[in-house]
């Protein structure tokens, strides 16, 4: 009788830096079930064809210890898609990461350099959706921002909008906020 033992490594970064910690919530027969799934095609190389996961997950690439490893692509239900370099199962090089909302608009289109799942530079448009308790909430909660990101933060050139007023900074942004720019109200 020969003993198996199997490890698997999912990331601990959230696809989205803003998003909430749902990691408490996770159903563990989802987590089981996706494991065996990835374990079953583990020498598979994915180039040829869709796997499709018990979550409807689907990886297009290649598998090296469970993990996707190289240039591949998943897509979540066509809400998350991530298209790019993996190494050892997470974002890492240069990558495209797409959020959609449940009606098939763009929420966050992140492009550039990935690092451990984490975005850390390139360009970014995404809205500013923060779960959090409103006194607790990111000061540009309700917003959206089209620019760059360096080391994480907005950075740049760029141009921060409110999704539901005529309010706009378009300047130059450092470790997040607007250093210099000009403000524009319409329609107050």
């Amino acid at each position: 009788k020969q003993n198996v033992s199997h490890q698997f490594n999912y990331s601990k970064n959230e696809m989205n830096f803003k998003t909430k910690d749902f990691s408490n919530n996770l159903d563990l027969n989802w987590i089981l079930f996706t494991s065996m799934a990835v374990e079953a095609k583990n020498k598979f190389n994915l180039s040829e064809g869709d796997l499709v996961l018990p979550n409807n997950l689907s990886l297009k690439g290649s598998l090296k210890n469970n993990l996707m490893e190289g240039e591949g692509e998943i897509n979540l239900n066509d809400r998350f898609v991530y298209k790019g370099q993996f190494e050892g199962g997470t974002f890492n090089g240069t990558g495209t990461l797409v959020q959609y909302d449940e009606w098939g608009d763009v929420i966050s289109l992140k492009k550039g350099e990935f690092k451990n799942g984490k975005f850390i530079s390139g360009e970014v448009n995404e809205r500013i959706i923060d779960q959090r308790p409103p006194s607790m909430r990111h000061p540009f909660h309700g917003c959206s921002f089209k620019g760059k990101v360096k080391k994480g933060e907005y950075f740049g050139f760029g141009k921060l909008s409110h999704n539901q007023r005529d309010f706009f900074i378009t300047g130059i942004f450092e470790n997040g906020f607007p250093k210099s720019g000009i403000i524009s109200i319409e329609n107050w």
